[in-house]
């Protein structure tokens, strides 16, 4: 089925981080496929319709695409709060860590605060993150 190229849809011209921009596209998603789809169907030669199974096939493509991201969101939540809950356990316990200069220093944990979504670590005036972390004392300090 041959269709006329659609010059009515232009593309998403939202300026701004990418969670924005991620945001502006799953919701604009359904309204660009909505479009695209009555533009397909208004044009569509009438001696060769659309069938059934290819319409039902882009619904249900879409509806796919809605449910990935919907689960990309979950499990990147469920992530941060899985970092934040080892960070959490290693309050009170001694541990050494690499640096900023690169020297291996140790200190007990104090406390957890967040920089965006990775944790980390209080050890007196030190801001460690969890991937410089070298060794954890399993006794608490």
């Amino acid at each position: 089925m041959w269709t006329p190229p659609i010059d009515t849809i232009t593309p998403n011209t939202k300026l701004g981080t990418a969670k924005t921009a991620g945001r502006a596209m799953t919701d604009d998603t359904g309204a660009q496929f909505m479009q695209l789809l009555l533009t397909q169907l208004r044009n569509q030669n009438p001696l060769d319709p659309v069938q059934d199974k290819d319409f039902m096939g882009q619904v249900t493509q879409l509806n796919s695409l809605e449910e990935l991201r919907k689960m990309t969101t979950l499990l990147q939540a469920q992530s941060k709060a899985g970092h934040l809950t080892e960070a959490a356990s290693l309050i009170d316990r001694s541990i050494h860590y690499r640096a900023a200069d690169g020297t291996v220093q140790s200190g007990v944990v104090t406390g957890v605060s967040l920089d965006g979504d990775q944790p980390i670590l209080l050890v007196g005036a030190a801001k460690v993150a969890l991937t410089n972390i070298l060794t954890v004392n399993t006794q608490e300090a």
